[in-house]
């Protein structure tokens, strides 16, 4: 079927370009209408249009072929469609030159008003196969939470599609209260649940989880032996996640009780390697190279191992989730590492690795 997307956007070029570019992507699984800002925050033209997503620019500021410039910002913007249309995703376009994380930090901030930022060159340009899952997943995804069969935890929980025990842990991630509205629903499964690791894995986290390279994990043969512990709710198109407690179920299964000597990873590779015919190389640390790496990199999303990294307190998560560590590898050579989100106890490890960087 068909997306029907509406882009609000005061530059004539883009209101012609941006809908090719965005319908280029999908093979036609996209539709996109666009519309100058009207006056007076007007929203008949744009509800009229049906649509499954808003995209919505976020200056505004660009005299109109009529004379007219809105007298309003797209935050003001979204802000007043997600009042009248609570139950449909609104993402800000910009070409404002945000770091990824302030991006992901004002997304987490923002739920009640829009649901992601997108960068007109960089995200369409860059990386158009990340930008097409996207759009698709929110689409799709407030479209499940419409069709829910009620605003009860009960009835959210059962669109994420897992068993007692994923409910019992996403329970813990602090979900919105019965008479959710979508906005809310979808805010909490984005940008808590598939955000940070404890429920819900990366593939990244998933792939150092069982000791297994990131290529080796995305082979097809070993995918299928993990298939069961994928995650099917909303906004799986961004993905994929996985449940931790399936993985970890599934590992053990397949590991059995040989080789108890040795760790999970190794025996889950060595269990692996005998069912496939061929051996899977281990989550290596970036840092030295040892294995297997057993934590992901907050920022670099690499496998690192707990002795090459700090403690880091980034966010506010839910208990439930995992916490975030940065390796010395992000300390040396990444900008964003901010020392008042590390531990005082490794400040002194934190200042050593700066200088020997």
């Amino acid at each position: 079927m068909t997306l029907r997307v509406v882009l609000v956007d005061d530059a004539e070029t883009d209101r012609k370009h941006l809908p090719r570019r965005i319908q280029d992507l999908s093979d036609d699984e996209i539709e996109v209408f666009a519309l100058p800002p009207p006056p007076d925050l007007d929203l008949e033209e744009v509800l009229s249009a049906n649509a499954d997503l808003f995209l919505v620019d976020y200056e505004l500021d660009t005299r109109q072929v009529s004379g007219s410039v809105a007298p309003y910002m797209g935050m003001t913007f979204a802000a007043r469609l997600r009042e009248v249309r609570p139950a449909y995703p609104i993402v800000l376009l910009t070409r404002s030159n945000l770091p990824a994380w302030t991006a992901a930090q004002r997304t987490a901030r923002a739920g009640s008003t829009f649901d992601d930022i997108m960068y007109k060159d960089t995200g369409l340009d860059a990386d158009p196969l990340a930008t097409y899952a996207k759009l698709v997943s929110l689409a799709r995804g407030y479209q499940r939470l419409r069709k829910s069969s009620g605003r009860s935890l009960p009835a959210l929980l059962g669109l994420l599609q897992t068993d007692d025990v994923g409910w019992e842990k996403a329970e813990e991630a602090l979900p919105p209260p019965d008479d959710w509205r979508e906005f809310e629903a979808a805010h909490w499964i984005r940008s808590v649940l598939l955000r940070y690791p404890g429920v819900l894995y990366t593939t990244a986290h998933a792939a150092t989880a069982v000791g297994v390279s990131l290529d080796d994990f995305k082979r097809e043969q070993v995918l299928d032996l993990l298939r069961d512990a994928e995650y099917r709710g909303p906004f799986c198109e961004e993905g994929p996640y996985w449940w931790r407690h399936k993985l970890f179920d599934i590992a053990y299964r397949l590991s059995g009780t040989s080789n108890s000597e040795l760790g999970l990873r190794e025996r889950f590779r060595l269990a692996s390697a005998n069912m496939l015919g061929f051996e899977l190389a281990p989550s290596k640390d970036v840092e030295t190279g040892a294995v297997p790496a057993d934590t992901v990199c907050y920022l670099l999303e690499v496998p690192v191992r707990i002795e090459t990294s700090l403690p880091y307190q980034p966010d506010s998560r839910p208990p439930v989730m995992e916490s975030a560590r940065i390796s010395f590898k992000a300390v040396r050579e990444s900008n964003d590492v901010e020392e008042m989100h590390v531990e005082a106890a490794s400040r002194t490890r934190l200042d050593e690795l700066r200088a020997s960087g």
